[in-house]
C-alpha cells in the first residue's frame, strides 16, 4: 500500500498509462536518472553516482527487453542497437566516473528527442 497520496497517484497513473506513455515515463525517468548521475560524478559522489546509473541502467534494460523484433521492423532493430550502445556508455561512466560517457549515453539530445516523438 503506497505511503501517500503522491505515491498513490503514481502507481495509478502507470497502472492505467497506455504503451506509448509507459515508454514516455522511462525515457523521462532514465533522462532524470542520468542527469543527477552526472552531477554526482561532478561531487565526486562514487556512491550516489553509481546508485543513479544503476537505476538509468534498469530501465534502459527494461526498454530493451520490450522490444519486439517481429514487429518493430527496422525501428526495433535500430533501438536495439541504441540501447546497446547505451548499456555500454553506462557502464563505461559507472568504471570510469567520467562525465563524457553519461553525456554519450543518451547522447541527452537522442533521449530529448525521443521522449518528444510522442508529444
Amino acid at each position: 500500500m503506497p505511503a501517500n497520496h503522491s505515491q498513490t497517484y503514481k502507481l495509478n497513473d502507470v497502472s492505467t498509462a497506455n504503451r506509448m506513455k509507459l515508454v514516455l515515463m522511462l525515457y523521462d525517468g532514465a533522462i532524470r536518472f542520468l542527469r543527477e548521475a552526472r552531477n554526482r560524478i561532478e561531487l565526486n559522489d562514487a556512491p550516489g553516482r553509481s546508485a543513479y546509473l544503476s537505476k538509468a541502467l534498469r530501465i534502459v534494460g527494461q526498454l530493451h527487453g520490450s522490444l519486439n523484433q517481429t514487429e518493430g521492423g527496422e525501428i526495433a532493430v535500430q533501438l536495439d542497437r541504441l540501447y546497446s550502445f547505451i548499456n555500454v556508455q553506462i557502464s563505461r561512466a559507472n568504471v570510469t566516473g567520467k562525465a563524457v560517457h553519461v553525456e554519450n549515453s543518451w547522447g541527452i539530445s537522442t533521449a530529448n528527442f525521443l521522449a518528444g516523438v510522442n508529444q
